[in-house]
């Protein structure tokens, strides 16, 4: 059976309760992969080069999530593909297409979701690229509703 791959994006931190819930609630097998976990909990000294070791941070969660996938799990990422350091603000939302694309004959159903804050923030033009398969929701709603939102989501029958 092919697994699913949902990556949640947004503000920092603002789906990895939501990614843990919907993990848990999920059939099988599941994991979840966060870039603020493999930049933080992972690097000790970090690299002078930022750039460098936010590529590298994102090379792995790639390599993480084929392997995942390969044995049989249901992946969720979770991160803001978007991240501050040194006063730059560097930009990854490409990495959402690329692990979308290099999953594809993995993944049973892909699904990109946006949490935004209440405040609002960034835009979302993941969904006129994935259509039926990328949805926005509001951290205000809650982890339990986000996630209950996903699950329901994957289980519709538009979402390939």
């Amino acid at each position: 059976m092919a697994s699913y791959l949902v990556v949640i994006y947004g503000t920092s931190t603002s789906g990895r309760d939501a990614a843990w819930q919907l993990a848990r609630s999920l059939p099988g097998k599941s994991a979840v992969l966060s870039l603020d976990r493999l930049l933080e909990g992972a690097i000790a000294r970090p690299d002078d080069d930022a750039l460098a070791e936010l590529d590298m941070a994102h090379t792995q969660l790639r390599l993480l999530v084929a392997n995942y996938m390969r044995n049989g799990y249901h992946v969720v990422v979770e991160g803001a593909f978007y991240h501050q350091r040194d006063g730059e603000t560097f930009r990854y939302e490409q990495d959402i297409d690329q692990l979308v694309a290099l999953m594809r004959n993995m993944t049973r159903k892909a699904l990109m979701v946006h949490i935004r804050s209440s405040e609002g923030g960034e835009g979302f033009e993941y969904r006129q690229r994935y259509g039926a398969n990328a949805m926005s929701l509001d951290a205000a709603t809650g982890v339990e509703a986000v996630a209950e939102a996903i699950r329901a989501k994957l289980e519709a029958e538009d979402v390939i």
